[in-house]
């Protein structure tokens, strides 16, 4: 039993080190972006009357198109609210 317990330990220790690297990745990269404003997927206002999709931006913010070789275009002036449509053609 304790060989068990040992396994299980580095188990989830190995998903600690994952996780830390990919968190030290995703900081790296946002850093990196030089983005102006800091922004998430949670912050969106949709009660505004953009006509943004609720679902849509959760399908997007899922990342699960990028694994299907989808597209996504975000469309619009610059400095305005974009619009975003869907690809489906693969």
């Amino acid at each position: 039993m304790i060989l068990g317990r040992v396994i299980e330990g580095r188990g989830h220790q190995r998903h600690l080190e994952w996780t830390c690297r990919q968190n030290r990745r995703l900081a790296r990269l946002l850093k990196a972006a030089k983005l102006r404003l800091p922004a998430c997927v949670e912050d969106i206002n949709y009660r505004q009357p953009r006509g943004l999709d609720r679902n849509l931006v959760v399908h997007l913010a899922a990342c699960d198109w990028i694994g299907s070789s989808q597209n996504a275009l975000i469309t619009g002036p610059k400095g305005v609210d974009y619009r975003l449509s869907w690809d489906d053609a693969v």
